[in-house]
């Protein structure tokens, strides 16, 4: 079997290396760099495009490793269509950036960059420019608000008796 081709399957750098113990490191990919660097990196362009969900797992390595996405990843990320994707995966997506990452905001601010916060998430996309009472929301409009709070909850998860619920409300409570 042909580990290079193994590799090159796999969709980013950082996930595209091999340990043998007798041969020791493969990264054919520059994932160690990437990881050094904290950067996401596609490996291979056409097979990233054969699974647009691809694109909200950029966003959710992102805010979970708190690490950037590659401009050329990025590019890739924003012609996918994630339109037709299976509800379960990419809530699967949505889950880990909401319960894994110490600012799940910043899975909502690369979809946003994409541009692919809008096929799955319409509603939250809708916070954008809607602008709140200056005294009671300093911060401006409704997304920014919304994204300090899903940051604050995030602190507060481990304690929830159901932390998903409150990741959930705190992203749609103003939706």
């Amino acid at each position: 079997r042909d580990i290079h081709a193994d590799l090159a399957r796999r969709d980013f750098t950082v996930n595209a290396m091999a340990y043998s113990p007798v041969r020791g490191l493969r990264d054919d990919f520059g994932g160690r760099e990437d990881i050094r660097k904290r950067v996401i990196r596609h490996v291979d362009e056409e097979t990233f495009r054969r699974d647009p969900l691809r694109a909200m797992r950029a966003a959710q390595f992102a805010a979970r490793f708190d690490f950037a996405i590659a401009p050329e990843t990025m590019a890739v990320c924003r012609t996918l269509e994630l339109r037709g994707l299976a509800k379960e995966r990419v809530m699967g997506e949505v889950e880990k950036a909401l319960m894994q990452s110490e600012k799940p905001s910043r899975f909502f601010e690369a979809l946003r960059e994409m541009g692919q916060i809008e096929p799955w998430m319409r509603e939250v996309a809708a916070l954008q420019g809607v602008r709140q009472r200056a005294d009671a929301h300093p911060e401006g409009d409704a997304w920014t608000h919304t994204m300090r709070v899903v940051d604050e909850a995030a602190r507060l998860r481990d304690r929830a008796e159901h932390p998903l619920g409150l990741m959930l409300a705190a992203l749609l409570h103003d939706v």
